[in-house]
């Protein structure tokens, strides 16, 4: 129910976004609409969503919102079975964050990078990436992204038998 509501509500913002002539408010709602689309795990409406505000961001040339789309279409990607195409557009976003200095963006896509690692179980590069994610989100304050990839580090070192790192 409230994730549909939501979908809802941010397919209707994302086009009135568009008509006012506000790509950078339309990006947002299609970003937040694409999380709801997870949620109900329909990845490929959410991919197409994600896309679709890859293009907006592109064309008006927003990198701190390139950044933010390229890290949850990496992250669409792995959820939906393209690993390649999730691994290079992830680790493209955190090269391109790195040399822009958007750290918050470096630390998302560290963490979601070490889901798609682990998920293929490269657990010793995913423990790397979730370090580096603690890291770079602990540098800027950033205690969700530190709680979550803390948590997946936890998991990975777990999953790898290493329970005294954990």
């Amino acid at each position: 129910g409230d994730f549909v509501e939501a979908l809802a509500r941010w397919s209707a913002a994302a086009s009135a976004y568009e008509a006012a002539g506000n790509p950078e408010g339309q990006v947002t709602a299609l970003l937040r609409g694409a999380e709801a689309e997870l949620s109900l795990g329909r990845g490929p409406d959410a991919v197409s969503r994600l896309q679709k505000a890859l293009d907006v961001a592109q064309r008006i040339g927003n990198v701190s919102l390139l950044f933010g789309v390229e890290s949850s279409l990496g992250n669409a990607y792995a959820l939906t079975g393209r690993d390649a195409d999730a691994e290079r557009l992830l680790r493209s976003s955190v090269d391109r964050a790195l040399t822009a200095g958007d750290t918050q963006t470096v630390a998302r896509a560290l963490n979601n990078l070490g889901n798609l690692l682990a998920l293929q179980g490269r657990l010793g590069d995913a423990r790397r990436s979730y370090r580096e994610a603690i890291a770079a989100a602990s540098s800027t304050g950033a205690k969700a992204i530190v709680v979550r990839a803390s948590g997946n580090l936890a998991r990975a070192l777990i999953d790898d038998g290493r329970y005294g790192e954990a």
